[in-house]
């Protein structure tokens, strides 16, 4: 970090500190979409997906802000008679506060709650590719509706494990790091999280979400 004409210029790419993100902002679930059986059979139903979703307080810090929302929505095109499909969305305004202040990081993780029902994930967003470069729309398979093009701004990278078990924690995240710019991030950049997991028929998944930016 270097200080010239009384602006912050960064070198490199910033780290995102262990201890960041570590205030749970919210339990998110769908408490009613289990109640729907499946089809009988393997037949899909041909129907939109259970929705519940919700906006949470902004995330505020000096650098900056970070607004989310999340949907849980329960998916209904399935023919898997013995699990249930689900998709948790996050997605958000990160937003950078004007120099010399400005954003350098911004984190989003989606962890199983206590109360969840053990689940395994079968897809997420980012996952764990690596976005470089400028914002540009990118094709992503996990939309709602079916497969969606999604705006993304590098560097963006993300994390999940696959399996659930009593010792170790099952954690998606969303990663973005103003990677190689001189100054921080003043302005605004899109921010999303997308995890499907499946659960045994009748059973809900529960996470804990947590943010933070800096």
């Amino acid at each position: 970090m270097a200080v010239v004409g009384g602006l912050e210029l960064a070198f490199g790419s910033p780290t995102i500190p262990a201890a960041g993100a570590a205030e749970r902002l919210a339990v998110v679930r769908n408490p009613t979409a289990h109640e729907f059986p499946d089809p009988t059979g393997n037949t899909p139903y041909d129907r939109e997906p259970l929705v519940r979703r919700a906006c949470l307080d902004p995330v505020v810090r000096p650098a900056g802000s970070l607004a989310l929302c999340w949907t849980v929505g329960r998916l209904m095109t399935e023919n898997d008679a013995t699990h249930d499909y689900y998709i948790l969305r996050v997605v958000g305004t990160l937003h950078g506060e004007a120099s010399p202040g400005g954003a350098r990081w911004a984190v989003i993780r989606a962890i199983p709650d206590a109360d969840s029902s053990p689940f395994t994930v079968t897809g997420s967003w980012p996952g764990t590719t690596v976005f470089e470069g400028g914002c540009r729309d990118v094709p992503m398979d996990l939309g709602l509706l079916g497969p969606e093009t999604d705006p993304v701004c590098g560097r963006t990278t993300g994390a999940a494990d696959k399996a659930q078990t009593s010792a170790v924690i099952q954690t998606a995240a969303f990663n973005w790091t103003c990677a190689g710019c001189l100054l921080p991030l003043s302005g605004d950049r899109p921010v999303l999280l997308v995890v499907e997991v499946s659960v045994d028929a009748g059973a809900t998944p529960v996470w804990d979400l947590f943010a933070d930016l800096g």
